[in-house]
């Protein structure tokens, strides 16, 4: 069974970070109510870090060889793949 628990936090900045909210989330299984993960949701603070942090990632990325942005593409494609 897949750990629910990896997927429940937030990427930002290259990294993985629970919520800072007070409000905490359930995921449930919609065929038995049983609760896979409980995690924090985001605040206005996650919000706004992941968006100078992608900010931050797209003025990077526009200066990148449209060769080397192609590559990227095509790993994640073969990953993905892989995976399915």
């Amino acid at each position: 069974m897949i750990n629910f628990r990896k997927l429940s936090g937030q990427y930002i900045n290259g990294e993985w970070r629970d919520g800072n909210s007070s409000l905490v989330m359930e995921n449930k299984n919609p065929y038995n109510g049983e609760i896979l993960a409980m995690y924090r949701a985001a605040n206005i603070d996650d919000l706004n870090a992941a968006y100078i942090s992608a900010q931050t990632a797209q003025k990077q990325w526009e200066k990148t060889n449209p060769v080397v942005k192609r590559g990227v593409f095509e790993r994640a494609v073969a990953y993905y793949r892989r995976k399915s």
